[in-house]
C-alpha cells in the first residue's frame, strides 16, 4: 500500500517509502479440497479487488472447480525414476488453462539424496519444463536453505552453518541450466536409447478390513512366509492365516518428544494419512525379477491390494529426520495392484495421487467367498497380474531416454542443454540448421551418481568449462552421468569470451 495506509506507513517508518514490487502472492500452501476451495475463492476476489496488479497463485488446479485461477502450483517430491519418467509431463497441458508454477520439486526418495543421481533426474525433468515455458512460467527447488545444526527437512539446495556454506549437486545443476537462458526455445529432434527404471523389493498384500484369509504364498515357486506385518497382525486359521488389526502404532523418531507425539497424532487423525490398512510382506530377498503367487479368500467389500517391489530406502525422505526406521505406506516405495468394487487398477502410489481414469481401470469378476489364486509376474519392463491363471491387467514401465536435450537461442548464440543419465559416455552427433562457428564452449557437470558435496569438499561436484571443435555438424562425447550446456555462436558474431 501507499505511504498513507496503515502498513505502508509502518514500512515508511522503517526506511522504505515506496511499495515493494510484489508480483506474486500464493493463497495457502498445500491446501486442497472443498474447504480450501471456498476460502480460496473468498481470498482471491478480495485480494484481486484490492490489488489487481498482483498475480495470484492457487495451491492446485482450482480451475477444475470453475474457480478463477491465474497460476496453479504443482509440487513433486519423489524418487529419481519419477522425474526421469515424466520429462514430457507438461507437453499435453491445456494451453487455455492457467499457467503453472512448479513451486516445489526435489528428489527426496531412493537410496541417495542430495547426490549427483538426484541432480541428473531433476535436470532431465527441468528440461521438459523449460521446453514448455509458454505454460510453465516459474520453477523453484524446495527447500532452499538448510542450517546444518538445525535440520528440519532433507534435501536442501544450499547448506550452511555459522561459518561456511556449500551447494549440493542440484544447486550446481540448476545454476548451470539457468545461466544460459536464451530468448526462445528452438525445435529440437532427439534420438536416444531408452530403458526402464530398476525396481527391487519384496512382495506384499494389503486389505482394509479384518478377515482376509491367505495361504500357499510362493516366490518363484518356493514357499515363503510373512517377514513383517505393518498396521496389523496375522493369526492362524486352520491351514491358512487371517489378517486382523493390531494395536501397533507408528512412532516417529529423531526429534523432541513433543514434536514426535504431535506428528503421530497428526498422522492418526485421518486428515493427513490414508485409511488404515492391514499389510503383510513376504520374504527378505529384494529381487528385480520374480513371480509371486498366493491363494486369498476375502469378501467383496474388503478392497484387496497386492504390492510389488516393497523397499524401505536407506535415506531419510523428508522432515521426520533422522531416518524413520519403521515401515509405513509413506516410507516404503512400491507398486500396487488394487482390486475394489469390481475393478482392477495398477499404479505407483504417490502422496498426491490423481484419481484414476476409466481407461486406467479394468472390470474384473472375482468369485468371492472362496479361495482365488493371485499371481504377479514382475520383470524389468513391468508386471503382469493374474487371477486364477487368467491375465487381468498388465503394467508397463515408462521408458526414460538415456539422453534428454533442449535448445534455446538468442540473437547471437544457441544453447544446447543435454543430460546423460547413462553409466557410459556417449558419442552424440549434433546438427544445426544454421551456420555456427567452429569453436564451441562446453560447460559440464559430471560425477558418479552417489557423489555429494560437503563442508569438507564443497566443490566436489561442480561444473567445469572447456572448448571443443564445433560447426553446423559435429560429434560430442557426452560424459556419463552429466549435465551439459554447449554454447554455439552463430556465424558472423564475435568469438566466445
Amino acid at each position: 500500500g501507499s505511504e498513507d495506509t496503515p502498513y505502508g506507513s509502518l514500512r515508511a517508518q522503517y526506511g522504505r517509502k515506496e511499495p515493494f514490487r510484489l508480483k506474486y502472492v500464493e493463497i495457502g500452501n498445500e491446501n486442497f479440497g472443498p474447504e480450501y476451495n471456498a476460502r480460496y475463492e473468498l481470498f482471491y476476489h478480495a485480494l484481486k479487488a484490492a490489488f489487481p496488479q498482483v498475480i495470484y497463485i492457487s495451491n492446485g488446479h482450482t480451475e477444475r472447480e470453475k474457480l478463477p485461477t491465474d497460476f496453479a502450483d504443482e509440487h513433486y517430491y519423489d524418487a529419481p525414476e519419477f522425474f526421469l519418467e515424466n520429462v514430457d509431463l507438461f507437453d499435453d497441458y491445456d494451453r487455455s488453462g492457467p499457467n503453472i508454477f512448479l513451486g516445489e520439486y526435489a528428489v527426496n526418495g531412493g537410496n541417495t539424496i542430495a547426490s549427483m543421481e538426484c541432480a541428473l533426474a531433476e535436470s532431465a525433468f527441468l528440461l521438459g519444463a523449460e521446453k514448455n515455458q509458454d505454460i510453465v512460467r516459474l520453477t523453484a527447488y524446495a527447500p532452499l536453505f538448510q542450517n546444518s545444526d538445525y535440520t528440519a527437512w532433507k534435501p536442501n539446495m544450499i547448506v550452511f552453518d555459522n561459518h561456511q556454506v556449500y551447494g549440493i549437486p542440484s544447486y550446481h545443476a540448476v545454476s548451470l541450466l539457468g545461466k544460459y537462458r536464451g530468448d526462445e526455445v528452438v525445435e529440437t529432434e532427439t534420438e536416444s536409447e531408452a530403458k526402464p527404471p530398476v525396481y527391487k523389493g519384496i512382495p506384499g498384500i494389503m486389505c482394509e478390513k479384518e478377515g482376509l484369509l491367505f495361504k500357499n504364498a510362493r516366490i518363484n515357486g518356493q514357499p515363503v512366509e510373512v517377514s513383517k506385518c505393518i498396521y496389523g497382525e496375522i493369526e492362524e486359521a486352520g491351514d491358512a492365516w487371517r489378517m486382523v488389526f493390531g494395536n501397533r502404532k507408528h512412532h516417529c523418531t529423531g526429534k523432541s518428544r513433543e514434536w514426535n507425539e504431535a506428528f503421530e497424532e497428526f498422522i492418526g487423525s485421518g486428515s493427513f494419512h490414508e485409511n488404515p490398512v492391514i499389510w503383510a510382506v513376504f520374504g527378505t530377498d529384494e529381487l528385480e525379477e520374480y513371480t509371486f503367487e498366493i491363494d486369498i479368500k476375502c469378501e467383496e467389500d474388503n478392497p484387496l491390494t497386492l504390492s510389488a517391489w516393497n523397499h524401505h530406502p536407506e535415506t531419510d525422505a523428508g522432515c521426520n529426520e533422522p531416518k524413520d526406521t519403521e515401515w509405513t505406506t509413506r516410507t516404503v516405495r512400491n507398486q500396487v495392484w488394487k482390486l475394489e468394487k469390481g475393478r482392477s487398477a495398477t499404479r505407483v502410489p504417490r502422496f498426491f495421487d490423481k484419481p484414476l481414469s476409466e481407461e486406467e481401470q479394468v472390470p474384473v469378476s472375482i468369485p468371492y467367498g472362496e479361495y482365488n489364486h493371485y499371481k504377479m509376474v514382475c520383470q524389468p519392463c513391468g508386471y503382469e497380474c493374474y487371477i486364477n491363471d487368467r491375465l487381468v491387467q498388465k503394467k508397463t514401465h515408462v521408458l526414460h531416454p538415456l539422453i534428454n536435450a533442449l535448445a534455446v537461442q538468442d540473437k547471437e548464440k544457441i544453447y544446447l542443454k543435454m543430460v546423460n543419465v547413462d553409466e557410459e559416455d556417449r558419442e552424440v552427433r549434433i546438427c544445426t540448421d544454421c551456420a555456427v562457428t567452429q569453436e564451441v564452449l562446453a560447460e559440464v557437470l559430471a560425477a558418479d551418481p552417489g557423489a555429494v558435496n560437503s563442508f569438507e569438499d564443497k566443490e566436489h561436484v561442480s561444473a567445469v568449462c572447456r572448448r571443443i571443435p564445433g560447426g553446423s555438424e559435429f560429434t560430442y562425447r557426452i560424459p556419463a552421468h552429466s549435465v551439459n550446456v554447449l554454447v554455439m555462436e552463430k556465424e558472423g558474431r564475435k568469438s566466445l569470451c
